[in-house]
């Protein structure tokens, strides 16, 4: 997967929250640094220098929207304290 990848997904997820597969959320947590930890009925997406952005991701192939835009709040704050750091 490549960042540009994730970042074309992050901006159509910004769009719409219909329609999206549990491989997209997989490959959007992974291209922005979150690491997958497997779970019996969801798995837990941590990031792994904020870890306390933190989400389940569910392991059936229909979920609601909320996923999606939890998804992409995680990865915008990700986003945020990485660029904060920067400045620094």
């Amino acid at each position: 997967m490549t960042p540009s990848k994730a970042k074309k997904l992050l901006d159509a997820m910004r769009r719409s929250a219909n329609n999206w597969s549990r491989d997209d959320l997989v490959t959007l947590y992974l291209g922005y640094g979150f690491h997958i930890r497997r779970g019996e009925k969801h798995d837990i997406a941590v990031h792994s220098k904020y870890k306390h952005l933190r989400t389940t991701l569910p392991n059936h192939a229909s979920f609601a929207k909320e996923y999606v835009r939890c998804a992409v709040g995680l990865v915008d704050e990700a986003v945020r304290l990485e660029a904060k750091e920067k400045q620094k």
